[in-house]
């Protein structure tokens, strides 16, 4: 069979289709990473830090300007991902896949894409200081991506992952709502976070690890993983376990939140004794003052 008949993409000799990983060969006998998708990513990353600048300097404060790239990607991966998954899967997410070494219609794109955010994160997460678990987050994630990327491989892992960020357009959403003090609209949508995010990184994430551990272990009979080596299969399996630990982790913080949050105390009758009093004070204060002037005006 001529690979190069069934996949056109072996036929591109142009600089664009220059591949930077000569050495890894892919099943579908394409470049494993050229010029091209190295362009999309780098731009991508560019695009994101110019984006995170600008929204940084915007607000006051600095943490809630970051919050705009956050946001804008959410809903960039949640339309990319779902675009992908919707036209060009065939396998139902119950069902296991045939092969996890099939191309999604623009999915190369778009986990080049992908790649140059998670550049970007781990750059801006140890730049920043950012807490310990957005580093781990970042660092995995780069890691995955980069493997799917060259290898062609676990696309529609990696979309459906991209599809747990539709959870995160609520809690940027909810954040900057309260930012402007649209308290109540920004309650329902801080409730409407929590059920997206046990539903996206949760539910639909246990199927996802499900699917890698059938694959890795061969539990729902046999699936075609020839594009990946056994090591690389182990890690996306630890890497996927890491998150879905993680992710319960912030489900708990979720939970503590909603069901620990302190009401605000009522002011006691002492407390309005203080203020009473206070405001005493200030009257026969001012009351001196208006006959100090007064006599200083005689005078």
């Amino acid at each position: 069979v001529d690979v190069k008949y069934i996949y056109p993409m072996a036929n591109n000799t142009g600089f664009t289709d220059f591949d930077l990983l000569p050495f890894i060969e892919t099943v579908d006998g394409s470049p494993s990473f050229p010029v091209s998708m190295l362009t999309v990513s780098i731009i991508t990353a560019m695009t994101w830090h110019y984006i995170y600048v600008i929204s940084t300097e915007a607000f006051a404060e600095r943490k809630k300007g970051a919050r705009i790239v956050g946001l804008l990607h959410a809903v960039w991966a949640t339309v990319a991902s779902l675009y992908a998954l919707y036209f060009h899967d065939d396998t139902p997410l119950l069902s296991t896949p045939t092969s996890i070494c099939t191309v999604l219609g623009p999915s190369k794109i778009i986990f080049a894409a992908t790649l140059g955010y998670f550049s970007w994160d781990v750059f801006i997460c140890f730049k920043e200081n950012w807490t310990i678990d957005f580093k781990i987050h970042g660092v995995f994630c780069f890691a995955v991506y980069c493997i799917g990327s060259i290898t062609h491989s676990m696309h529609r892992w990696g979309l459906i992952m991209l599809f747990y960020e539709f959870s995160t357009i609520f809690l940027h959403t909810y954040i900057f709502l309260y930012y402007y003090q649209w308290k109540r609209i920004g309650n329902v949508i801080k409730v409407l976070f929590a059920v997206a995010f046990f539903f996206c990184r949760l539910v639909v994430g246990s199927f996802v690890t499900k699917e890698i551990i059938d694959t890795y272990f061969g539990w729902s009979g046999t699936i075609n993983h020839e594009c990946v080596s056994s090591w690389m299969l182990a890690f996306v399996l630890g890497t996927d376990l890491l998150f879905h630990g993680l992710n319960l982790y912030w489900f708990g913080i979720i939970v503590s939140a909603a069901v620990c949050a302190k009401p605000k105390r009522k002011k006691t009758h002492k407390h309005k004794h203080k203020h009473k009093s206070k405001e005493r004070g200030a009257k026969e204060h001012r009351k001196i003052n208006a006959v100090h002037d007064a006599n200083s005006t005689e005078q």
